[in-house]
């Protein structure tokens, strides 16, 4: 599959997987504001990732508590 990308696009690719894991750690207080402000993965907006790390974490919690009754 690789071998199809260019370097470029294998970098960002990279970057990208980077970038999510430290963000995971640091959460949104830990991302400068103004990478927040220039997010550009239409139509993932910040309010819509927030979404979407609450709908991860409620669903995480359900299976968590089914998993331990």
């Amino acid at each position: 599959m690789f071998k199809k990308l260019g370097l470029e696009a294998i970098l960002i690719l990279h970057a990208a997987i980077v970038g999510g894991i430290i963000g995971s750690a640091v959460g949104k207080l830990g991302i400068p504001q103004n990478w927040l402000n220039n997010l550009c993965e239409y139509p993932r907006t910040v309010k819509w990732i927030e979404s979407l790390g609450e709908v991860c974490v409620s669903r995480y919690e359900t299976l968590r508590t089914t998993l331990a009754e």
